[in-house]
């Protein structure tokens, strides 16, 4: 147990909230300017780690985008393949074929478009050719939506 000779009591000027008697309120400026500066470094912390995301995130994306470039591409060549079995068929067979082999030929060149084009660039362009062309857009996703039921299924 201490005795009373260990035990340290507090000065006058520590008993002062803001420092010493007179110069009340600097303490409590200086206070606030590290807490402003703490708050900047925060502030900076934090956008990093934002910015930081945000270059994950693109690199996900890109991932993505050339695998499913990769796959509109495989899928291109499999309609040509098709399309020319049904094109040496002759008839409506043929005519089939040669439309399989146009969507394969265009599957191709939609993979090798997303390849050399940015997500926000790609979806600019759909954009403006839904507005300029709606009944062709829709049209045409049907017709996608059929051939890739017909080669899938």
């Amino acid at each position: 147990m201490a005795s009373e000779r260990d035990i340290r009591y507090p000065t006058e000027h520590e008993f002062e909230p803001f420092g010493e008697p007179g110069r009340e309120g600097e303490g409590m400026g200086e206070g606030l300017r590290e807490g402003a500066e703490e708050a900047r470094g925060m502030g900076e912390r934090a956008k990093e780690a934002g910015e930081r995301v945000k270059e994950r995130a693109g690199e996900m994306i890109e991932g993505r985008k050339e695998q499913a470039a990769h796959r509109m591409e495989n899928l291109g060549e499999r309609l040509e393949e098709r399309g020319r079995a049904l094109e040496q068929e002759g008839g409506l067979k043929g005519q089939a074929g040669t439309l399989a082999h146009k969507a394969g030929d265009a599957m191709e060149r939609g993979a090798e478009y997303m390849r050399t084009h940015d997500v926000a660039a790609m979806r600019d362009d759909l954009t403006d050719q839904i507005r300029e062309h709606p009944l062709l857009s829709v049209g045409a996703a049907l017709g996608v939506g059929y051939l890739l039921g017909r080669v899938i299924g």
